[in-house]
């Protein structure tokens, strides 16, 4: 998926855009007919992860907010792309990107 090619997501606050990995998961869902809360039941996730992976926002010290360590949220990530039937490698490549600490400071443990 590319995911440059994704609409900017109007949703976001100003000058704060949406992870272009959670708009193709929140687009892949609603093309489906699919809520947060069946997805929970059928990917045995919890439903405020998978929200908190479509609101996906990268936050000032390389964390994405409302999602636990990123070894979990990579897991967490693989199976909701997987079960939305989307190639999970460009939306863990941005992933992995966004969550990588900034210059001076330490990954995340």
């Amino acid at each position: 998926m590319d995911l440059s090619a994704l609409p900017p997501d109007r949703a976001a606050p100003p000058g704060r855009e949406r992870a272009a990995f959670g708009t193709a998961l929140r687009l892949a869902r609603e093309a489906r007919g699919l809520t947060l809360r069946e997805l929970a039941q059928t990917t045995a996730l919890r439903r405020d992860y998978l929200q908190a992976l479509e609101d996906s926002q990268p936050l000032e010290d390389g964390q994405l907010g409302g999602l636990p360590e990123a070894t979990f949220a990579r897991a967490y990530l693989r199976t909701y792309a997987r079960e939305l039937g989307l190639d999970p490698a460009p939306l863990l490549a941005e992933f992995d990107r966004l969550a990588r600490p900034g210059p001076g400071q330490l990954p995340r443990a």
